[in-house]
């Protein structure tokens, strides 16, 4: 019962956080400890990773236009 309220919880936050990705970033892994976080803490700490993979993602664009 757990697994399945994690994927609707997660399928619930992509669907909001998904224009912060560049296109062709994807989400791997979410540990066991997220289990026990709230909906509010699972989509700070969703959104929180979505930021990161937005700036790494940006930054390796930029690095490709320097050279």
């Amino acid at each position: 019962m757990v697994r399945n309220r994690m994927k609707r919880q997660l399928r619930a936050i992509m669907a909001l956080e998904t224009a912060a990705l560049p296109p062709g970033t994807f989400l791997v892994r979410v540990s066991p400890a997220a289990a026990s976080l709230d909906y509010a803490r699972l989509r700070c700490s969703v959104a929180r990773a979505a930021a990161q993979a937005a700036g790494a993602a940006e930054g390796r664009r930029e690095g490709r236009r320097s050279r």
